[in-house]
């Protein structure tokens, strides 16, 4: 089965019709295959401006209108990152907790690997939590 192809868009393209679509920036490509799985790829080191800016697109994805969907994040990629980047995360999974607990049925998170890896799994031990994450080390076992 070949995965179909998504088309760039601006950030108020993927606001209005995110399906097909992705939104890239410094740090990360937010995408939405189907309204029913979206995905993001994250590398290098995110700053808080570049996690400020992600959330700008994250939220397109609580809203009331998209179906709940699974979600594949792959963070293989992550150099690091900074403590204001991770607070921020936390803060959006704090804040939208209850949205993301309806509209994510299921997280598939793609680790590095060494202790970046271990980084980024622990990551869900720490913030919280709303939906299910399984932890895997390709991207072709976080699919499956």
């Amino acid at each position: 089965m070949n995965a179909p192809a998504l088309v760039a868009a601006t950030a108020s393209q993927f606001a209005r019709r995110p399906a097909g679509r992705f939104l890239a920036r410094a740090t990360s490509v937010h995408f939405c295959v189907e309204p029913t799985l979206w995905g993001l790829l994250l590398w290098g080191r995110p700053s808080a401006a570049d996690a400020l800016a992600l959330g700008r697109s994250l939220v397109h994805e609580l809203d009331p209108r998209v179906p709940p969907h699974r979600s594949l994040v792959d963070a293989s990629g992550l150099e690091g990152g900074d403590e204001g980047a991770f607070v921020l995360l936390q803060r959006y999974l704090t804040d939208n907790g209850a949205a993301l607990a309806h509209a994510v049925t299921r997280l598939a998170l793609i680790r590095p690997g060494g202790m970046r890896g271990a980084l980024v799994a622990g990551a869900y031990q720490v913030v919280p939590s709303p939906y299910p994450v399984q932890v895997f080390d390709d991207v072709g076992a976080g699919l499956d």
